[in-house]
Formats: C-alpha cells, structure tokens, sequence
C-alpha cells in the first residue's frame, strides 16, 4: 500500500494533476532559507535587518536571481529598514526576513529611501570592519 501511494505521488507532478503551490510565503525562491533568517534572533548591528538581507541577497545572486536590498522608511517606525527586491521579469516582490513578511507593493511597507546592488555589498561593508 505504501508503494502505490508512493508511486502516485511521484506521477502527479509529472502528469500536472497536483496543485501548485499558491502560497506566496512558502512558494518564494529560498523559503526555508528566508523562514530560518526570520526565526533568528534580531541583535542591532550582529544580526539585524541588514545582515539578514545581505545573507538572503547573495543566497538569491548565486542562484541567478535578480534581487537588491532596499532601504525603506518604515511607516511605524522613525529607523530605517533593510528588505530585499526580488524581480522575476515584470513582478516584484518585497521580502522582509527580518519581520517575516512579504509584499508586492512597496508602499505597503514603507517609504523609499535607496537602493542597494549585489555588487555593493562588498564595498559598502568594508567601512563597518
């Protein structure tokens, strides 16, 4: 009995019979890697926003994704906040793994403030060594 489940399950993906997977928050690139960064615990200027999003960020550039980090100003707060951009052609996401969250429309989480490349990373972390 094992088997046959076993083998039904393993053909209803190559045949398409099985859903899909709507769930934006489970279906994202990198979701468990994105789920592990949130559950761990927020140290300002260790382990915060900003480590957070830069460890996602080149998690997602190695595997050929294109994504930025974006620093936002929060509507409920008076700091400032790093999240990532992910853009898989014409969409856009927003992912926060720092608070756990998502979102398609950036004024959602807050107010723009800059933009951050991969290829800055590297140089813009130099200056805080």
């Amino acid at each position: 009995m094992k088997s046959l489940i076993l083998t039904i399950l393993l053909i209803l993906p190559a045949t398409g019979l099985a859903s899909t997977n709507n769930d934006p928050l489970t279906s994202m690139p990198l979701s468990k890697m994105f789920w592990e960064l949130y559950q761990e615990r927020n140290i300002i200027g260790q382990n915060d926003c900003s480590n957070k999003c830069g460890r996602y960020l080149r998690a997602l550039v190695k595997q050929g994704h294109t994504a930025e980090i974006v620093v936002i100003k929060p509507h409920t707060s008076s700091m400032l906040h790093a999240i990532v951009k992910l853009t898989e052609g014409d969409k856009v996401t927003y992912l926060d793994p720092t608070r756990g969250t998502l979102a398609y429309d950036l004024d959602m989480l807050g107010s723009f403030k800059e933009s951050i490349q991969h290829t800055q990373l590297a140089t813009l972390g130099a200056q805080y060594k």
